[in-house]
């Protein structure tokens, strides 16, 4: 829903077509841990109160913001097998939502390699 106040992050909004309409978001993500950043706000209108589930279970419960506030809020989302879904139920609005990758799931722990393995000198010098 475009609005004229808010910037060019804040100004239009995804919402439900109908008020309180769930909806399902499928990403197609290389596997493992991302950050996953939603930013809301709406001038005009309170929102939630909403949820926000994953495959692993609850992201987000029982959220409400009051009209004018900005939100910014930063949860941990994995994916596996190549995808995550984002499941939005309640009264729910996204301005933006962003997501960084953390960690591969093809990520080597081994504490044997050289990135781990490093030379402290303890010499002083």
């Amino acid at each position: 829903m475009p609005r004229a106040t808010g910037g060019l992050l804040r100004r239009d909004f995804a919402a439900p077509a109908r008020e309180s309409a769930g909806a399902t978001l499928e990403l197609e993500l290389h596997s493992g841990l991302y950050l996953l950043t939603l930013n809301v706000y709406d001038a005009k209108q309170d929102t939630g109160p909403f949820g926000l589930h994953s495959g692993d279970g609850p992201l987000l419960q029982n959220v409400t913001i009051p009209r004018g506030q900005f939100w910014d809020k930063t949860v941990p989302l994995s994916s596996r097998d190549g995808k995550a879904e984002l499941r939005f139920s309640g009264k729910w609005k996204v301005n933006a939502l962003t997501l960084q990758k953390i960690l591969h799931e093809e990520e080597d722990f081994l504490f044997e390699q050289p990135y781990w393995n490093m030379q402290v000198d303890e010499s002083g010098d």
